[in-house]
C-alpha cells in the first residue's frame, strides 16, 4: 500500500471515529436530559396508556 493511500485511510478512520463519538455524546446527553427533565414514574406511564400492564396473567 502506498503512503498517500495509507494516510487517506487513516484520515477516513479518524473521521468515522469522530462522527461516532459525536453521535454517542449526543445520545448520552439526550438520555441524561430525558432522565433529569422528564423523569416520569411507571405509574404516570400506566395512566397515560390506559392502565394496561405487560404482566402475564
Amino acid at each position: 500500500m502506498s503512503q498517500p493511500k495509507a494516510t487517506e485511510e487513516r484520515r477516513y478512520r479518524l473521521e468515522v471515529a469522530v462522527v461516532i463519538l459525536i453521535g454517542l455524546a449526543i445520545a448520552v446527553g439526550a438520555v441524561i436530559a430525558i432522565l433529569s427533565l422528564g423523569g416520569s414514574s411507571g405509574d404516570d406511564l400506566q395512566q397515560e396508556f390506559g392502565g394496561l400492564s405487560a404482566g402475564v396473567e
